[in-house]
């Protein structure tokens, strides 16, 4: 993997190659490249179509938008799935509605 670059007082935010936000990132090239194609990362087309370059802070902004947010489960919501023995001695998860739980 690529180290990031450094930040300096002349270029506060670089440019990241797709290597250099995923190592960033901490996934792979192919997960940031399929970001890119879906629409989910913004990116700078540069050297004729060929290469591509992403600006950190608009990435930030990208996944924030993006980003899916925790909720609290109320306890019913909690006990919907529940661990109920089987026949083999071990267990397996149970839906509260008996039309889910045909095998």
């Amino acid at each position: 993997m690529h180290p990031l670059p450094p930040t300096t007082a002349q270029d506060p935010a670089p440019l990241l190659t797709e290597s250099e936000l995923a190592a960033w990132l901490k996934t792979t090239v192919a997960s940031v490249r399929w970001m890119r194609r879906t629409g989910r990362l913004s990116y700078l087309k540069i050297a004729g179509n060929r290469k591509v370059r992403f600006d950190r802070g608009q990435v930030l902004e990208d996944l924030r938008a993006t980003e899916i947010r925790a909720h609290v489960h109320t306890d019913k919501q909690a006990r919907r799935l529940t661990r109920r023995p089987t026949t083999d001695g071990g267990s397996s998860a149970h839906s509260e509605n008996p039309a889910t739980n045909l095998h």
